[in-house]
């Protein structure tokens, strides 16, 4: 059964919301918009929403529990060898893109990426909240490269400069797949990131 139709309006809402502004932009996409995506009447939007940008906010943090639900849950919660989890990551991460991109007809990028670049200079509120969804999403990096440390499975280091680097690195990748409207690039990371971690894997 459809999402959109068995959650409330709020829910509704920000389903929409999400996905109209990773497929779109959110300067491109109006209220109006959102409604008509959610089937709810506009009147009620400001029931749920006191402004676009609050709902851009909750349209940010459901980006990015949907992404860890199915890609960084998934790839680093098990008890495998850590360039195995590696190898799972940059697998999960390519079909879920995929997919996205399949269901918009268009390749996407990083929905908290796209809302960085065209708002952190406009709107404080939306800046600080995409900044804290990237802390969220490095906070899995970070707990993948200290475990691989501590199993001697990657040389010692800094964890969190670590984790800082492998998020620059797939945020590059996704950016340049969108560009280039190939997921295919995103096969290469496997190998970029076991270099920056340490980890052998195959390229």
């Amino acid at each position: 059964m459809n999402e959109q139709i068995t959650t409330d309006p709020s829910n509704r809402l920000t389903n929409a919301a999400a996905d109209l502004f990773h497929a779109r932009s959110y300067g491109s996409v109006g209220i109006q918009d959102v409604c008509d995506a959610a089937s709810v009447r506009r009147g009620s939007f400001y029931y749920y929403f006191q402004s676009k940008d609050e709902l851009g906010i909750a349209a940010l943090e459901r980006s990015t529990d949907r992404v860890i639900d199915a890609v960084h849950s998934r790839a680093f919660s098990g008890n495998e060898p850590s360039p195995t989890q590696l190898s799972q990551f940059v697998d999960l991460l390519q079909r879920y893109y995929a997919d996205r991109s399949d269901h918009f007809g268009v390749q996407v990028g990083c929905p908290i990426a796209k809302i960085a670049e065209e708002l952190s200079t406009i709107s404080t509120d939306l800046r600080e909240k995409a900044d804290q969804q990237f802390g969220r999403i490095r906070s899995y990096y970070e707990a993948f490269v200290r475990h691989a440390m501590e199993r001697g499975e990657a040389p010692p280091g800094d964890a969190a400069t670590v984790a800082r680097r492998f998020l620059a690195l797939v945020q590059g990748a996704l950016l340049q797949a969108k560009v280039a409207g190939d997921g295919a690039v995103l096969a290469d990371l496997a190998g970029s990131l076991g270099l920056i971690t340490g980890l052998h894997t195959d390229p």
